[in-house]
């Protein structure tokens, strides 16, 4: 099956049927976001200042927060949508960005280094993950930091999934969602290693998200079955909401988290 989740024809369409304006922040409904904000609270000064590059994260919802904080922001992205929305998106939302339209491999050719750089959700598309984390590495100052994250939903919900959703799935490298595999970071490249390890809790939202993808793309995967599974999460979600908004205390469990059941995977890593 071929990785239909790295064509730019996929990502032009993804991105052009969003709304704008578009931004997250660490009180956001989603686990995700509230587990990468706490990483990025619990590692990053207060304050923080210089330049930070996000990659391949169109249309900037995570950006938003550095150039809240008043760091100079960059967006790099190989979709022209992707990057036209993220300038878009800035725009409605009165935020200064830079744009940079181009693959990330050999970006650091073309661009200067920065104080932070991160990608969410983009390392899992690609089979030669060595050569894009070294991209990564490239792309950022000594003493920078470096955040990567990871869907580990598509590992923790694997054997569903790839039966469910066999074409989303099949464009995620398997290997590459579990934070072992980015040891060349720390053994080949010789960065520190700042933290590692899971965020999000237990959250089904995301494989529902997956699957109601697939039917966007592949209708036919909308199977008797496939729609069951879907309905079984949404029951889920509907009681933790009710639950977490009565009785939030009983919802404590959630921000537990551990490799057989978190939904995102992160690192944090900086340049010696």
């Amino acid at each position: 099956m071929t990785n239909e989740l790295l064509e730019k024809q996929y990502w032009d369409n993804f991105w052009s049927s969003i709304q704008l304006p578009m931004e997250i922040d660490s009180k956001s409904q989603s686990s995700i976001a509230r587990g990468v904000f706490d990483i990025f609270e619990r590692y990053v000064p207060k304050k923080p200042a210089g330049k930070v590059l996000e990659i391949g994260g169109a249309p900037g919802r995570f950006l938003t927060y550095w150039a809240k904080a008043g760091c100079e922001v960059h967006a790099l992205d190989y979709s022209s949508t992707g990057c036209q929305k993220t300038r878009e998106n800035f725009q409605l939302l009165s935020l200064p960005v830079t744009v940079h339209e181009m693959d990330v491999r050999g970006a650091s050719k073309q661009l200067p280094q920065f104080d932070i750089v991160y990608s969410l959700g983009f390392i899992e598309h690609f089979h030669d993950l060595d050569v894009v984390l070294e991209e990564h590495h490239k792309l950022l100052k000594p003493g920078g930091l470096l955040f990567i994250g990871v869907p580990h939903f598509m590992d923790v919900f694997w054997p569903i999934l790839s039966r469910f959703a066999p074409h989303i799935t099949g464009g995620h490298v398997r290997k590459t969602l579990s934070p072992r595999s980015w040891r060349s970071l720390r053994d080949s490249l010789g960065m520190k290693e700042v933290f590692e390890g899971f965020v999000g809790g237990f959250d089904p939202g995301p494989a529902r998200s997956v699957m109601r993808e697939e039917w966007q793309r592949h209708p036919q995967n909308k199977t008797r079955s496939a729609r069951f599974l879907c309905a079984l999460i949404e029951t889920y979600l509907r009681a933790y909401q009710a639950s977490n908004r009565f009785f939030p205390a009983l919802n404590g469990w959630t921000k537990i988290n551990s490799s057989l059941w978190s939904v995102y995977a992160m690192g944090v890593f900086q340049k010696v």
